[in-house]
Protein backbone atom coordinates (compact mmCIF):
# COMPACT_ATOMS: atom_id res chain seq x y z
CA UNK A 1 0.00 0.00 0.00
CA UNK A 2 1.26 3.49 -0.95
CA UNK A 3 1.72 6.31 1.36
CA UNK A 4 -1.34 8.04 -0.94
CA UNK A 5 -3.43 4.91 -0.78
CA UNK A 6 -2.84 5.29 3.19
CA UNK A 7 -3.77 8.83 3.20
CA UNK A 8 -7.01 7.88 1.23
CA UNK A 9 -7.73 5.26 3.62
CA UNK A 10 -7.09 7.02 6.60
CA UNK A 11 -9.45 10.26 5.40
CA UNK A 12 -12.19 7.68 3.79
CA UNK A 13 -12.23 6.24 7.82
CA UNK A 14 -12.37 9.51 8.99
CA UNK A 15 -15.44 10.76 6.52
CA UNK A 16 -17.02 7.47 7.85
CA UNK A 17 -16.74 7.82 11.93
CA UNK A 18 -17.62 11.33 11.23
CA UNK A 19 -20.80 9.97 9.41
CA UNK A 20 -21.96 7.36 11.78
CA UNK A 21 -21.69 10.28 14.65
CA UNK A 22 -23.75 12.54 12.64
CA UNK A 23 -26.45 10.06 11.86
CA UNK A 24 -26.66 9.09 15.51
CA UNK A 25 -26.04 12.26 17.22
CA UNK A 26 -29.96 12.69 17.92
CA UNK A 27 -30.67 9.41 19.42
CA UNK A 28 -27.13 10.21 21.22
CA UNK A 29 -28.35 13.61 22.84
CA UNK A 30 -31.88 12.11 23.77
CA UNK A 31 -30.22 9.33 25.77
CA UNK A 32 -27.68 11.72 27.54
CA UNK A 33 -31.06 13.68 28.41
CA UNK A 34 -33.24 10.82 29.48
CA UNK A 35 -30.49 10.14 31.90
CA UNK A 36 -30.80 13.95 33.42
CA UNK A 37 -28.24 16.22 31.83
CA UNK A 38 -29.30 19.41 30.52
CA UNK A 39 -26.60 22.05 28.44
CA UNK A 40 -24.34 22.81 29.14
CA UNK A 41 -23.46 19.12 31.12
CA UNK A 42 -25.47 18.16 28.00
CA UNK A 43 -22.97 19.20 25.35
CA UNK A 44 -19.99 18.36 27.49
CA UNK A 45 -20.70 14.82 27.88
CA UNK A 46 -22.07 14.94 24.25
CA UNK A 47 -18.79 15.87 23.07
CA UNK A 48 -16.28 13.95 25.56
CA UNK A 49 -18.50 10.78 24.56
CA UNK A 50 -18.04 11.57 20.45
CA UNK A 51 -14.30 12.01 21.15
CA UNK A 52 -13.96 8.47 22.84
CA UNK A 53 -15.65 7.22 20.18
CA UNK A 54 -14.04 8.56 17.42
CA UNK A 55 -10.43 7.08 18.83
CA UNK A 56 -12.12 3.79 19.27
CA UNK A 57 -13.05 3.11 15.73
CA UNK A 58 -9.67 5.01 14.75
CA UNK A 59 -7.87 2.02 16.67
CA UNK A 60 -6.02 -0.87 13.66
CA UNK A 61 -8.50 -3.53 12.90
CA UNK A 62 -11.69 -2.06 14.58
CA UNK A 63 -14.71 -4.64 14.33
CA UNK A 64 -18.19 -3.52 15.99
CA UNK A 65 -18.92 -6.73 18.75
CA UNK A 66 -22.88 -5.88 18.11
CA UNK A 67 -22.22 -5.02 14.46
CA UNK A 68 -23.92 -0.93 14.92
CA UNK A 69 -22.49 1.69 16.55
CA UNK A 70 -24.83 2.14 19.24
CA UNK A 71 -23.42 0.00 22.33
CA UNK A 72 -19.98 1.41 21.81
CA UNK A 73 -21.26 4.75 21.96
CA UNK A 74 -23.41 3.92 24.80
CA UNK A 75 -19.96 2.30 26.29
CA UNK A 76 -18.17 5.71 25.42
CA UNK A 77 -20.80 7.46 27.53
CA UNK A 78 -20.47 5.67 30.30
CA UNK A 79 -16.93 6.30 30.65
CA UNK A 80 -17.40 9.89 29.78
CA UNK A 81 -20.12 9.67 32.49
CA UNK A 82 -17.19 8.32 35.07
CA UNK A 83 -15.26 10.99 34.03
CA UNK A 84 -17.55 14.05 34.21
CA UNK A 85 -18.40 13.16 38.19
CA UNK A 86 -15.09 12.88 39.03
CA UNK A 87 -13.54 15.98 37.41
CA UNK A 88 -16.66 17.56 38.93
CA UNK A 89 -15.09 16.12 42.24
CA UNK A 90 -18.95 14.54 42.57
CA UNK A 91 -19.39 10.17 43.33
CA UNK A 92 -20.66 9.03 39.94
CA UNK A 93 -24.17 7.93 40.61
CA UNK A 94 -25.82 4.84 38.86
CA UNK A 95 -27.25 5.94 35.86
CA UNK A 96 -31.07 5.42 37.25
CA UNK A 97 -30.54 7.58 40.27
CA UNK A 98 -29.45 10.60 38.20
CA UNK A 99 -31.19 13.74 39.28
CA UNK A 100 -34.99 14.12 38.16
CA UNK A 101 -35.20 16.91 34.78
CA UNK A 102 -35.72 20.22 35.59
CA UNK A 103 -38.61 23.15 34.29
CA UNK A 104 -36.53 23.18 30.88
CA UNK A 105 -37.77 19.23 30.06
CA UNK A 106 -40.88 17.88 29.65
CA UNK A 107 -43.22 17.66 32.46
CA UNK A 108 -43.73 14.45 34.24
CA UNK A 109 -47.35 14.23 32.49
CA UNK A 110 -44.63 14.46 29.43
CA UNK A 111 -42.80 11.88 30.24
CA UNK A 112 -44.90 9.40 31.56
CA UNK A 113 -47.44 9.77 28.60
CA UNK A 114 -44.20 9.02 26.20
CA UNK A 115 -43.19 5.97 28.10
CA UNK A 116 -46.56 4.90 28.53
CA UNK A 117 -46.60 4.83 24.83
CA UNK A 118 -43.35 3.46 24.38
CA UNK A 119 -44.55 0.62 26.45
CA UNK A 120 -47.40 0.03 24.48
CA UNK A 121 -46.03 0.21 21.12
CA UNK A 122 -43.29 -2.37 22.08
CA UNK A 123 -45.98 -4.53 23.81
CA UNK A 124 -47.64 -4.43 20.65
CA UNK A 125 -44.19 -5.14 18.52
CA UNK A 126 -42.28 -7.27 20.91
CA UNK A 127 -45.49 -9.79 22.40
CA UNK A 128 -42.68 -11.80 24.07
CA UNK A 129 -41.93 -10.09 27.44
CA UNK A 130 -38.46 -11.36 27.53
CA UNK A 131 -37.25 -9.78 24.67
CA UNK A 132 -38.93 -6.58 25.28
CA UNK A 133 -37.29 -6.53 28.55
CA UNK A 134 -34.14 -7.33 27.21
CA UNK A 135 -34.36 -4.61 24.58
CA UNK A 136 -35.38 -1.40 27.33
CA UNK A 137 -32.42 -3.06 29.21
CA UNK A 138 -30.03 -2.71 26.23
CA UNK A 139 -31.17 0.34 24.63
CA UNK A 140 -33.70 2.40 27.34
CA UNK A 141 -30.75 1.89 30.19
CA UNK A 142 -27.45 0.88 27.91
CA UNK A 143 -26.97 -2.47 29.49
CA UNK A 144 -24.64 -5.07 27.98
CA UNK A 145 -25.88 -8.53 27.64
CA UNK A 146 -24.01 -9.54 31.24
CA UNK A 147 -26.02 -6.99 33.11
CA UNK A 148 -29.37 -7.90 31.54
CA UNK A 149 -28.86 -11.73 32.09
CA UNK A 150 -27.82 -11.07 35.80
CA UNK A 151 -31.05 -8.70 36.14
CA UNK A 152 -33.16 -11.09 33.91
CA UNK A 153 -32.02 -14.08 35.64
CA UNK A 154 -30.66 -15.75 32.70
CA UNK A 155 -27.56 -16.83 31.17
CA UNK A 156 -25.82 -14.35 28.51
CA UNK A 157 -26.09 -15.85 25.45
CA UNK A 158 -29.72 -15.76 26.07
CA UNK A 159 -29.95 -12.32 26.96
CA UNK A 160 -28.00 -11.64 23.96
CA UNK A 161 -30.60 -13.60 21.61
CA UNK A 162 -33.24 -11.77 23.28
CA UNK A 163 -31.85 -8.25 22.20
CA UNK A 164 -30.98 -9.24 19.20
CA UNK A 165 -34.44 -10.91 17.58
CA UNK A 166 -36.01 -7.66 19.48
CA UNK A 167 -33.57 -5.38 17.11
CA UNK A 168 -33.89 -7.41 14.48
CA UNK A 169 -38.03 -7.22 15.13
CA UNK A 170 -38.38 -3.59 15.52
CA UNK A 171 -35.97 -2.76 12.53
CA UNK A 172 -38.36 -5.13 9.79
CA UNK A 173 -40.95 -2.64 11.11
CA UNK A 174 -42.09 -0.47 8.06
CA UNK A 175 -41.22 3.43 8.56
CA UNK A 176 -44.97 3.98 8.74
CA UNK A 177 -45.00 2.19 11.93
CA UNK A 178 -42.31 4.03 13.58
CA UNK A 179 -43.21 7.32 12.73
CA UNK A 180 -45.72 8.31 15.42
CA UNK A 181 -43.23 7.82 17.74
CA UNK A 182 -40.34 10.59 16.37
Amino acid sequence: MTSDDAASAHAQLHKEISQELWEIRDRLRGYIYSQGYRDPDLSVLENDTQVRYYQARLKPNFVFTHGEPWPLLVQCFRYAHKDFHRKEGKQTKPMDELPPADDAGPSAVDRVTQREAINAFLERHLPHEGHRKAWLLAFRDGKGPVEIARELGIDRGTAAEWRHRAQQRLRSLPPDELDHLR
